[in-house]
């Protein structure tokens, strides 16, 4: 199982303002290395099943993350 890639105080700060960040580049970094850990996948695909995701049903993404949950959704048999 993948460890949790752990965040630096400065990547705590850059999510907190990321339109700000120094170095936004190290969220995205940081975002692609979560998602093959175990326990956020599961996760990741609880969330799905408990907002009753399915063809025709209207979701909104606001920008939580860089886009890898909308790609599931829509390739996912969850979505149908």
């Amino acid at each position: 199982m993948t460890q949790n890639p752990a965040l630096s105080r400065q990547q705590q700060w850059d999510f907190a303002d990321v339109d700000q960040s120094l170095n936004p580049q190290s969220i995205v970094h940081y975002l692609e290395r979560s998602r093959d850990v175990n326990d956020i996948q599961v996760l990741k695909k609880l969330s799905y099943v408990l907002m009753e995701a399915q063809a025709g049903k209207c979701l909104l993404d606001i920008g939580c993350g860089i886009g890898d949950d909308v790609r599931a959704l829509v390739y996912s048999s969850v979505a149908g």
